[in-house]
């Protein structure tokens, strides 16, 4: 028997590596999917995937790397550090093992955070398949398992056609969204491309023939003439193809736009059924949901805390991690464990008042005319 046990430092550490995973720091891995990457430590990854740690042990192969120049120069591989990450990247190794790719950040960052806390929240039929696909390509035996309890889960439930229906729609949707799919299509020919930039590139051949006048990028505009629509074109014609109507914001996707434009709507079609409140997108209703909710899916094992929503228990956490952002003001002892917190704060050591009821404003101006 050890002469001093300390039963929290197992804990802490984990706790740190999380931490860190979430900020980058110390982390000698990047695994890209999609357009998106996550942070990771290569002794973590080699632990419980057998996949990645063959990649690790015989990095000659270059398994997994878009690099064309270290597929020539496999050596390079060798030398992977905190200055010069490892970049795996999820698309190759679907190619490789001949699966079907899974391109959803999302399950993507989940399954690595199981790796280090050994907690997971799946989600919806269409994520039980997105991080199965992700534990088989992985390797990630423990995984596998949880996922089928939760194919088992789901069919005890007997969910109606219409929620399976919708989480079919959810999968092709998805589906469409793949790098490796061709989700921009020509109006006026049919034909499909990769990327806007691409469309764009096709719609401007001299061959081509603009037969209908609805933009093909966009899908929002219709011009009353083939000289118009080129002008139109002219817009998306940059780095970030899509903007905004009611703003300045540019985007790189459609469905990056597409998720942006409620901003600017007053509509809330997403409503409780409990409360009746009203949400502008689809996940903040479901964020709304867990507050109805006795389930606490977030259990701290350092002091108990639990939580519904894994923001909090994220800023939890690194309150034990000792992670905390202090106000840069000299004397001040404001510290907040939230960026956002931080920034409400900062104001405070200001005379400038950013914002005014203007009801009250005309009030005071009327009074002021009537004396």
């Amino acid at each position: 028997m050890p002469d001093y046990k300390l039963d929290s430092v197992p804990s802490k550490l984990l706790l740190g590596l999380s931490t860190q995973r979430r900020t980058g720091k110390f982390c000698d891995v990047k695994i890209h999917i999609g357009s998106c990457c996550v942070w990771a430590h290569t002794c973590v990854l080699s632990i419980f995937s057998p996949r990645l740690l063959d990649f690790f042990i015989n990095p000659d192969t270059a398994v997994g790397s878009r690099n064309k120049q270290s597929r020539k120069h496999p050596n390079a591989y060798k030398n992977w550090s905190l200055n010069r990450p490892l970049e795996v990247f999820i698309s190759d190794l679907a190619e490789e093992e001949h699966a079907e790719p899974v391109e959803c950040f999302e399950c993507l960052d989940k399954v690595v955070d199981f790796l280090y806390n050994g907690q997971i929240v799946v989600g919806g039929p269409e994520h039980v398949d997105h991080v199965e696909g992700l534990s088989k390509l992985l390797r990630i035996v423990a995984l596998e398992k949880v996922c089928q309890e939760e194919r088992d889960k789901l069919v005890a439930l007997e969910a109606p056609e219409e929620e399976f229906a919708e989480a079919s729609a959810a999968k092709e949707t998805c589906k469409k969204l793949l790098p490796g799919s061709k989700p921009y299509r020509c109006l006026a020919c049919g034909s499909k491309q990769r990327t806007a930039a691409a469309l764009l590139q096709h719609l401007r051949e001299p061959s081509h023939q603009n037969t209908s006048l609805e933009c093909s990028i966009c899908l929002r505009y219709t011009a009353k003439s083939e000289l118009e629509l080129r002008s139109h074109l002219d817009l998306h014609e940059h780095a970030l193809p899509f903007f905004c109507a009611s703003c300045d914001a540019r985007f790189r996707t459609r469905a990056a736009l597409s998720s942006h434009e409620p901003r600017h709507s007053v509509q809330t079609p997403f409503v409780c059924g409990k409360c009746g409140k009203g949400f502008k997108w689809k996940h903040a209703l479901h964020n709304h949901e867990l507050v109805h909710s006795d389930v606490k899916r977030h259990l701290c094992d350092i002091c108990g805390f639990t939580t519904a929503h894994g923001s909090t228990f994220k800023a939890h956490n690194m309150v034990h991690a000792g992670v905390c952002f202090k106000c840069p003001v000299a004397g001040c002892q404001f510290v907040a464990t939230r960026k956002q917190t931080l920034m409400q704060h900062i104001p405070t050591h200001t005379n400038q008042r950013q914002y005014q009821c203007e009801v009250i404003t005309s009030e005071w101006i009327i009074i002021f005319f009537l004396n």
